[in-house]
């Protein structure tokens, strides 16, 4: 259930970069990323066929949580959200996702990244302070995500819920959670038409997704120690990726 919650975080339009050339640097930048893992094992294990075998073990999936995951042995261990340009605006809303991401995932050994290319200026790309944090959880999750939740546990009426989580409504009162709750409606295979199915989803999943969402004294510095901001140049990367690719090429007949 805890992969449900965070891929019910994923937004198409929030994630969609819009231009050929940043489609182009999100593919590259994860591209680039699975060939410096599978890179380090080949160049780690003599034996061919051993180190056949532990590349194998990583998975690269696009387009899923997050702009693409790193998987190792299944599980997930590395997610990426990756911008063009990283404006002050976009880093807020992909830290955002991530803490969330964070508090719904079992997050043992998880970390999570941000590359970009170009960097609006006055963004600040330093470690993620507490105090910026605390912002982040308070505005957006705590008076946003989590405000929203206990006023649809409150108002738990087909009426209200209908109302509100309607995509189209410019006045909707969960308007930052509507989103990722449709989704996992969706994904649950979940019908709010009746105040009895809307107890049953307050019961079974938003009272849980609140409990998770409750901070923890420790969060910062766990978080903070599993997040990376990191520029990658554009320029560079097609001519890294071939040099990844000639640096691990054996040649077997030797």
């Amino acid at each position: 259930m805890n992969n449900i919650y965070s891929e019910a975080l994923y937004n198409e339009k929030r994630n969609a970069i819009p231009s050929w050339q940043g489609y182009e640097y999100q593919g590259n930048v994860a591209i680039k990323r699975y060939l410096e893992i599978v890179g380090r094992i080949f160049f780690g294990i003599k034996d061919v066929d051993k180190a056949e075998k532990e590349s194998q073990k990583i998975e690269l999936k696009i387009e899923w949580l997050e702009d693409f995951i790193i998987f190792k042995q299944g599980n997930i261990s590395e997610i990426y959200q990756v911008k063009k340009t990283l404006t002050k605006r976009n880093k807020e809303e992909v830290i955002a996702n991530f803490i969330l991401q964070y508090k719904f995932l079992i997050h043992k050994d998880i970390q999570w990244y941000i590359n970009f290319d170009e960097l609006e200026k006055g963004v600040n790309i330093s470690q993620l302070s507490e105090k910026e944090f605390d912002n982040i959880y308070s505005e957006v999750i705590e008076k946003g995500f989590i405000q929203e939740l206990e006023l649809l546990m409150t108002n738990n009426n087909t009426s209200f819920w209908k109302e509100n989580l309607k995509l189209s409504n410019s006045d909707s009162k969960c308007n930052k959670s509507r989103g990722f709750l449709r989704k996992l409606f969706e994904l649950k295979n979940l019908e709010y038409k009746s105040n009895a199915s809307i107890d049953r989803i307050c019961k079974n999943y938003i009272v849980d997704i609140l409990v998770k969402c409750k901070k923890n004294p420790g969060d910062y510095k766990d978080f903070e120690s599993r997040l990376k901001i990191q520029q990658i140049s554009s320029k560079d990367i097609k001519n890294d990726c071939l040099e990844y690719i000639k640096k691990n090429t054996r040649d077997d007949s030797m």
